[in-house]
């Protein structure tokens, strides 16, 4: 980490993603910059296909945004105008550290950089290196020479580790996720006598595995009495089939299906059962903020 006296200016830091929706990478990165601007940073915020913000906290944060809508409807193109538009930000204005994060953002950021911001990127990593493509492995094995990667979980940290071997191990950092967690803890828990709560909290997409509980929300709905909401992004690949499946099953009376909430913690007070039905996860926000809400 670069360091500087009081006498030089504030660490220069650039942070990189496509957009800013909900999810976990997003949340983290909100409280990154919180903490970071407390300390001597000055923060710049670039979001190369930013269609959406959904947390309006980092509007009101003293960082720079910069944003650009995606004009390509190609994808390759949509790419390739992508790195050149990352590559210019970073040219334009040079930056002590770049911080980046998610594969994709990861991958087009350290193409971008190449050969201008050696040893200055850290990328983060939410998921286990085996939830990847496979293509996934041989670009770590080059861009690790120049960049360093920061796990959320001891899993990922000792799949990097067996990748690099006895190689680069000094450029392999694990750190939990942070949370608010004053904010989960201080609302008082709403209970339903007469009704069994449960809830998830997720992106509709198929990693997310919502139908699995649909599924058993309509095997076990005329034995309990019980109330499901499904709470997540509802743009994503599995939101029709989700629909689908509860308007077929007559389910609209036991589920409640909801967008992104801004105020999520109110919802988890709500819950007496919270279920993470993921395929897979990395270390999931949404499994912490539950437990701190004791669901």
């Amino acid at each position: 980490m670069i360091q500087k006296t009081n006498n030089e200016k504030k660490i220069d830091l650039c942070i990189i993603l496509s957009h800013f929706p909900q999810g976990g990478a997003e949340r983290q990165t909100l409280y990154l910059i919180q903490g970071l601007l407390l300390k001597e940073y000055k923060v710049t915020l670039i979001l190369y296909d930013a269609n959406e913000v959904f947390y309006d906290e980092i509007n009101q944060l003293p960082i720079n945004i910069i944003k650009k809508n995606g004009r390509k409807k190609n994808k390759f193109l949509k790419y390739i105008e992508n790195i050149f538009f990352i590559r210019n930000e970073i040219k334009r204005q040079k930056y002590d550290i770049i911080h980046t994060l998610l594969f994709h953002n990861g991958l087009w950021v350290r193409i971008a950089a190449w050969g201008i911001y050696k040893n200055r990127i850290v990328y983060s990593v939410r998921n286990s290196v085996e939830d990847y493509p496979k293509v996934y492995l041989f670009f770590e094995k080059v861009f690790i020479r120049y960049s360093f990667i920061v796990t959320n979980s001891k899993k990922s940290l000792n799949q990097f580790s067996k990748i690099f071997k006895t190689k680069y191990q000094n450029r392999l950092t694990n750190i939990y996720n942070g949370f608010e967690i004053e904010r989960f803890t201080s609302q008082k828990q709403v209970f339903h006598n007469d009704q069994i709560i449960i809830g998830t909290v997720g992106r509709q997409t198929l990693q997310k595995n919502q139908i699995q509980i649909l599924r058993v929300i309509n095997i076990i709905k005329n034995t309990y009495k019980i109330r499901f909401s499904l709470i997540g992004d509802k743009t994503q690949n599995e939101s029709k089939r989700i629909s689908d499946y509860i308007a077929l099953n007559n389910l609209s009376e036991y589920v409640q299906v909801l967008d992104a909430q801004k105020e999520i913690e109110r919802y988890y007070k709500k819950f007496q059962i919270f279920i993470l039905s993921s395929f897979y996860e990395g270390c999931p926000n949404v499994l912490f903020e539950a437990m701190l809400s004791k669901c």
